[in-house]
């Protein structure tokens, strides 16, 4: 919230701190940042600059991601009707073939206004809408000739697209890769991405023992923290946060010997 009000005042209009609720939250908003608490936890949601930043910094350890979307905007494409007819049957193509229980494929027709494809529900944990963005509600003259990609990425899968799109680094490249991957798992040849190496996104009957998913979470999670606060100097209090004095003398007694 402290970055959102920088941000606000450093550009002298709009993004201002409101109030703010959603679904038992009670908040504040102030542009692309919303933070809320009920009785059993807080939450915290970002977008656009703010997500970005976010994940530049690195997840905080104890935090967990319900969900994280991947969007791509594509420039350019004068038929977007056409192009989302296409889609659609790549999508039916590819879930013609699973062997797993297949995802639904829903075409709206805008008459005119921009059509949208939707694969999957809104409650599975992958969520892929592909809309004319030239035509939809509240756009803006910015966007004339733009085809838009999102994907939502819940729980498991969430967690598994931010460590596919840290790894190496944060990058939006990464989160191109990332997305172009997503498209892929529903027949999705995206516009825009010639060239773009899709990461490889796990299937989702696949999952991590207890030890792995441990390890995984102290290495995306609690290692850039560590790293982030012994650079500020409070290495002692690390080591001591952690639980790792009587290691650490442990460690040392032996070594002396």
């Amino acid at each position: 919230m402290d970055w959102a009000q920088r941000r606000a005042c450093a550009r002298g209009k709009g993004d201002w701190v409101k109030h703010w609720a959603w679904q038992g939250y009670v908040g504040y908003s102030c542009g692309p940042v919303q933070v809320g608490e009920r009785l059993d936890g807080c939450i915290l949601r970002l977008s656009g600059v703010a997500a970005h930043d976010w994940l530049t910094a690195g997840f905080p350890a104890g935090h967990n991601i319900s969900r994280l979307d991947v969007a791509l905007t594509v420039w350019g494409v004068t038929e977007q009707s056409t192009a989302i007819a296409r889609h659609k049957d790549e999508a039916i193509e590819e879930r013609n073939i699973l062997h797993s229980r297949p995802f639904r494929v829903t075409l709206i027709d805008g008459n005119g206004d921009g059509d949208t494809l939707y694969l999957g529900s809104r409650t599975s944990e992958q969520f892929v809408r592909i809309y004319d963005k030239e035509r939809s509600p509240n756009s803006e003259p910015t966007y004339k000739t733009a085809l838009r990609y999102e994907v939502e990425c819940k729980e498991g899968l969430a967690r598994h697209v931010y460590e596919r799109c840290i790894i190496g680094g944060y990058s939006p490249g990464n989160c191109h890769a990332v997305l172009t991957g997503l498209l892929a798992r529903r027949g999705i040849n995206p516009l825009g991405t010639r060239g773009v190496q899709p990461a490889t996104i796990k299937p989702s009957d696949l999952r991590k023992s207890s030890v792995e998913d441990t390890l995984s979470w102290l290495e995306t999670q609690v290692r850039p923290s560590v790293r982030r606060l012994m650079e500020q100097g409070y290495a002692r209090e690390v080591v001591n946060a952690l639980g790792f004095d009587e290691l650490v003398k442990i460690v040392m007694d032996d070594w002396q010997k």
